[in-house]
């Protein structure tokens, strides 16, 4: 590309202006002391008021003078302003140009390679892809690297889920769709522990303690119906439920205080 170089932006500017301006300033001065020590009385009114017309007449002449000047000197520089405006406006379109052209390639170059790490064989839906990946300084080896090493932390978090709700007694599958949700390792250990203690709570008998009948016994002994009214927790409830089923016992909901109890 052709450099436009500096010196070709060079100008000369050329202020010819003319004042003597230590005159002014004295004349100013000579006014200025002849009014320090100012008395006014009534009967001379009349002619501070002609003299303060001309004060004031002096003061509009050096404004106009100035916004004269300043007038000239923009209308000598309207060409050069209009000119280079106009430089600038069509750079800045090359410019835009320029960059979309490059924005569209650098896209298709990211969806392309967005399209490639989602297709890698160690990628899976719990791993949230990272806008860095995509960053033309992460080869596809560094991004297979750092996905490898997201699955085996969400391996490891898996495993100590697993030992951690059997060691509780508690299923696990609750706590693994958290994790496959991104929810964070100690949030969910922390919430299976407070689930166990709410479990142990609400329930009077574990499941291990309630008495088991053997097959035998329900075969030979007469049935008997009850009619019962019990009150109790979702989980006391669900926990009984559980236990008539698993003895085999018949149970029949007639009415209920608290919806999909049983």
């Amino acid at each position: 590309m052709n450099e436009i170089s500096v010196a070709d932006l060079e100008y000369k500017l050329d202020l010819n202006i003319k004042y003597d301006l230590q005159a002014i300033k004295s004349g100013i001065e000579e006014i200025k002391n002849q009014y320090s020590n100012l008395v006014v009385l009534e009967e001379n009114i009349p002619t501070l008021r002609k003299e303060i017309a001309q004060v004031s007449k002096l003061s509009k002449a050096i404004d106009s003078k100035r916004k004269t000047v300043e007038k000239e000197l923009k209308e000598k520089i309207k060409p050069f302003t209009s000119e280079m405006k106009e430089l600038k406006g069509e750079i800045d379109t090359l410019y835009a140009s320029i960059k979309t052209q490059i924005d569209t390639f650098v896209d298709k170059q990211k969806e392309e390679k967005k399209k490639e790490i989602l297709a890698l064989e160690n990628w899976t839906d719990y791993i949230v892809f990272d806008d860095k990946w995509l960053s033309s300084s992460f080869s596809m080896k560094k991004i297979a690297n750092e996905i490898d090493n997201i699955r085996q932390i969400h391996h490891n978090n898996s495993v100590l889920i697993s030992a951690t709700c059997n060691a509780l007694g508690i299923k696990k599958d609750k706590y693994i769709e958290l994790l496959d949700k991104n929810v964070d390792i100690q949030e969910i250990i922390a919430l299976i522990e407070n689930d166990k203690k709410v479990i142990e709570e609400n329930v009077g008998l574990k499941a291990t303690e309630m008495p088991d009948i053997s097959v035998e016994d329900v075969k030979d002994t007469d049935k008997l119906t009850y009619t019962l009214k019990l009150t109790g927790t979702r989980i006391q409830l669900n926990a009984l439920k559980d236990f008539l089923i698993k003895n085999k016992i018949e149970y029949e909901k007639m009415w209920f205080y608290a919806k999909n109890l049983f």
